[in-house]
């Protein structure tokens, strides 16, 4: 079970090299369990969702030691992953929320009428 499993971690690491993977579902997982998020930037969602120095931190692709970096910090500054963590849960509540989206296709919706 996934939540479990997101629960018991310190940070979620997503190392995707591929455009295709988006954004993934997974993060907004994550950081619903507040969790802090290291991740790589693909010019795709991935960096509207987390927010570097915010909800966690942003690596290059195929960066092995930027992404080792990155991990060690996190692990050596419990206060960041506690305050990239926190800022995480609120993101999520705030901008990816069933509610929210509802909202913003609806909005959506009236700007293509108009």
């Amino acid at each position: 079970d996934i939540v479990s499993h997101l629960h018991a971690c310190d940070v979620f690491v997503f190392p995707s090299i591929f455009r295709s993977e988006a954004f993934g579902i997974v993060l907004l997982e994550a950081m619903a369990c507040g969790k802090p998020l290291i991740s790589t930037e693909l010019g795709t969602g991935t960096s509207f969702v987390n927010q570097h120095q915010e909800t966690g931190l942003v690596v290059r692709p195929k960066d092995g030691k930027a992404l080792a970096g990155a991990i060690n910090y996190l692990f050596v500054n419990p206060e960041v992953r506690g305050r990239f963590g926190k800022a995480a849960r609120e993101r999520v509540e705030k901008y990816f929320c069933l509610d929210k989206m509802v909202e913003d296709v609806i909005h959506t919706y009236q700007e293509i009428q108009r």
